[in-house]
């Protein structure tokens, strides 16, 4: 079925036993092949200490919008021996890492920028300008996908059209690159496309 991210990061986490064990905080997808990679988990600080730690989509067991909470087949001591989010880093932190000051700490980001080029945070990419060569098409404003496979779908855009905003959705497919230093997403084209299920390919979502 496909979902929204921008409702996936709104949910809460239970761990294996039913309890409350975080919320997401962030998302994290690789822009080449467009699969969601990892779940960032800010864990409750009442049980393991405050911090955030990564969960990937083999270790959820289900997604509930209804109630908005996301299941995972790992017990409270599993999720405590998670990863830290700081890990892995996508490229928004890669270079907020170059950009430190100390020689031993760019020496340190040299290593995570070079890591992996393609791995995005929707928390980062969200809002940003969407262009077809010079030409402003909108700003993105959800991502679309598949709640089976992980895989983003489709790209939500919304565009600003006689005091209407209005949003539509592009494939994955047009993006021709995102670039982190002028926060846009360049389209090879915009081109709308209907969701699974024949929803409309704009609709007006609010006055202006």
């Amino acid at each position: 079925m496909l979902r929204s991210v921008r409702e996936l990061e709104k949910c809460k986490v239970a761990g294996a036993e039913g309890g409350h064990c975080g919320r997401i905080k962030d998302v994290y997808f690789d822009d080449s092949t467009w699969a969601i990679t990892h779940l960032v988990l800010s864990v409750e600080p009442w049980q393991i200490g405050q911090k955030q730690v990564l969960v990937t989509p083999e270790q959820v067991s289900s997604v509930s919008f209804e109630t908005g909470v996301v299941q995972l087949e790992l017990g409270a001591d599993e999720v405590e021996n998670l990863p830290l989010a700081s890990s892995v880093l996508p490229v928004c932190k890669q270079y907020a890492s170059f950009a430190l000051s100390s020689p031993g700490a760019r020496m340190v980001a040299h290593g995570a920028v070079g890591s992996d080029p393609h791995l995005r945070s929707t928390k980062a990419v969200m809002n940003y300008r969407i262009n077809t060569g010079s030409d402003f098409g909108g700003t993105l404003a959800d991502l679309i996908f598949d709640d089976g496979s992980w895989a983003i779908r489709y790209l939500a855009v919304e565009q600003i059209i006689e005091r209407k905003k209005l949003r539509f959705h592009i494939l994955p497919q047009s993006v021709e690159r995102f670039t982190w230093a002028t926060q846009r997403v360049f389209l090879r084209e915009l081109q709308p496309v209907r969701l699974e299920g024949g929803e409309l390919e704009a609709v007006a979502v609010q006055a202006a």
